[in-house]
């Protein structure tokens, strides 16, 4: 089930690996998330805004239910390196089964180069039938992510306001830092 749309401010540290995440609109508003590898290696440190906020920080398992929710994916994968990764291994594995045909789709609004993926119709490795990764042609990044499987929209992604090599506070991966 597609969960509703949530807006989140993210920051990412490529090493140590760390992220911090605060929820801006949508479920969960006011939500805030630290992972950081060299604190806690299987665990997240998040504070919600609503009545378990009372409570303060609580740390939580990267691959538990409440880390995930309604998500494919564990904060170890967040971040660009992340996505591209994930885009090389899915390719990669598709190929390795059959043709994997790429289409070039769209120049969209923002000026990003659109492309789609479809994999093989005997995959079994993949959980997506299409793919669709839209490139801004300055930053180099992906910045929408589409995921479709054969009943429909899966994930949806749209990275904006992006700003690379951002100077941040020492202690910005922290708990104190972060105020977790």
């Amino acid at each position: 089930v597609l969960s509703p749309a949530q807006t989140i401010q993210v920051w990412v540290q490529p090493d140590p690996f760390a992220v911090r995440i605060k929820n801006i609109a949508g479920p969960g508003t006011g939500r805030q998330l630290l992972y950081n590898v060299a604190i806690r290696k299987k665990e997240l440190r998040v504070r919600d805004s609503g009545f378990f906020g009372i409570f303060g920080g609580i740390w939580i398992n990267i691959d538990g239910s409440l880390a995930k929710g309604g998500s494919n994916h564990s904060v170890t994968e967040t971040g660009f390196a992340a996505l591209v990764d994930l885009i090389t291994l899915h390719s990669n594995e598709a190929l390795k089964e059959g043709d994997l045909a790429r289409t070039f789709e769209r120049i969209d609004e923002n000026g990003a180069v659109c492309e789609r993926y479809d994999s093989p119709k005997t995959t079994k490795v993949l959980y997506a039938t299409v793919s669709r990764f839209c490139v801004d042609p300055v930053l180099m990044l992906p910045v929408t992510t589409e995921i479709i499987d054969a009943t429909g929209l899966l994930e949806s992604f749209a990275f904006t306001d992006v700003k690379p090599n951002v100077a941040l506070a020492k202690n910005f991966f922290t708990l104190e830092g972060a105020d977790l």
